[in-house]
Parts: structure tokens; sequence; C-alpha cells
């Protein structure tokens, strides 16, 4: 498991390339089997925010064939994504937090984990409601679809502070060098 977290080129070349694939052919095969299905573009995953109210929309447009392709979709195509992702995550984490030791390197290279579980959830809860229309697993998918998006602008959030953080030692460094 350590491997996974030490810092190298290839992971992140790999990783980059992964995640361009995935955007360039993964995300249209599930934008066109929801196009081909029911006619609209709409998920949980891609809402940020949205309430019961705008589940149940989804759930009445989605039918029985709309609630299979959302199944489908999230339990093929985008269990692969959320895999890439994490790998992407990860890797740049081991980019940015090299040669750094500090009490909280763990918890931040935990993070893409929480994630992916959450996201996990979020198909996972939706799913179940799309098919039987529970409102309480209505309210636990969108509870995990809104930590999901929390937790990935945190990630988001850390990488650009961690990275300023790199580039403000630089500039301490260089100035350092130079008296």
């Amino acid at each position: 498991m350590k491997s996974l977290y030490k810092f190298s080129a290839i992971k992140i070349l790999i990783s980059v390339i992964l995640v361009i694939v995935a955007l360039i052919f993964l995300a249209p095969i599930i934008r066109d089997s929801f196009l081909s299905s029911i006619g609209v573009y709409i998920t949980p995953d891609r809402t940020f925010g949205i309430d019961l109210k705008g589940l149940e929309n989804m759930r009445d447009i989605y039918g029985v064939v709309g609630a299979k392709v959302y199944f489908k979709t999230r339990f093929i195509y985008d269990l692969i994504w959320m895999f890439i992702y994490i790998f992407f995550m990860i890797n740049v984490y081991a980019f940015l937090l090299r040669g750094l030791e500090f009490k909280l390197k763990s918890f931040f290279m935990a993070l893409p984990f929480m994630v992916f579980l959450f996201d996990l959830l979020e198909n996972s809860f939706c799913s179940l409601y799309f098919f039987n229309g529970n409102s309480v697993l209505g309210y636990i998918g969108l509870i995990s679809s809104n930590i999901k998006w929390y937790l990935l602008i945190f990630v988001l959030t850390t990488y650009l502070m961690i990275f300023m953080y790199r580039l403000y030692n630089k500039y301490i460094e260089k100035r350092k060098r130079k008296k």
C-alpha cells in the first residue's frame, strides 16, 4: 500500500493519460446511454446541492428505463471512472507532498478514498431510490452526494494550498541563496 502513495513520474503520467482517455471515451458513453434511452442527461452525480424534489423530478423523467440506465452507468462506467480519479488524486497528493513530513499527511492521502466512498454511497442510494421511491433512500443519496462534493472541493483546495506552500518555500530559498 505504501507504494501507492509514493511519488512516481510514471504513475503521474499514467494517471493523467487515464483521466484524459476517460473524459474522451467514458464520459460520452455515459451521456449517450442516457440520451438514447430517455432523451436527457441529468444525474444526481452532476448536480451539486439538489434537493429531494429535484431527485423526484429525475425519478419521474427516468421511469423504469432511466432507473436501469442510471444503475448500469453508475456501476459499470462510473465505477471505472472512480478508480481512475482515485488513482489520479493519490498521485497528485504524492507529487505535492513528496519530501514533506507532517502529522496530517496520511489524512490527506486518505481523502481520495473518502471521496470514492461517498460517491459509491450516492450511486447506491440514488439507484435504490430511483427503483422504489423511498424518500429515506433519496435523502441518504443526496447527503452522500453533498458530502462527496464538499470533500472534492476540499481536495482541490488542499492541492492549491500545498502548491502555494511549495512555491512560497522555493521563493524563500531562492532569496536566502541570493544573500
